[in-house]
């Protein structure tokens, strides 16, 4: 990876950081590098993710990407976000089973 795009990943996780209106996902933005092995060691491309600490909770996939990060975490998390939806109304009814 290039310097410049380093610095690009960086600034947009610092940005994304800032932006983050989601109390589960405020400063939890990062870069993601990861390795692939199929007999081969293969480097991927990285990618800026959120590990969701109500998504995780609630037993789904907990690491979202930049799209819906964008979209959900830094927008209308209230309105948009099924999983913030689901954790409030469990807290507001604790006697609810998963």
């Amino acid at each position: 990876m290039k310097t410049n795009e380093r610095i690009s990943l960086l600034r947009l996780q610092r940005k994304l950081n800032q932006e983050m209106r989601c109390p589960a996902g405020k400063n939890q933005v990062y870069v993601l590098s990861r390795m692939k092995t199929n007999g081969r060691i293969k480097r991927e491309a990285p990618q800026v993710c959120l590990d969701c600490k109500i998504r995780s909770y609630l037993g789904w996939r907990k690491r979202v990407y930049l799209d819906f990060i964008r979209k959900v975490c830094c927008g209308d998390h209230r309105r948009l976000c099924e999983a913030y939806m689901k954790f409030m109304a469990r807290r507001r009814a604790p006697f609810m089973s998963p």
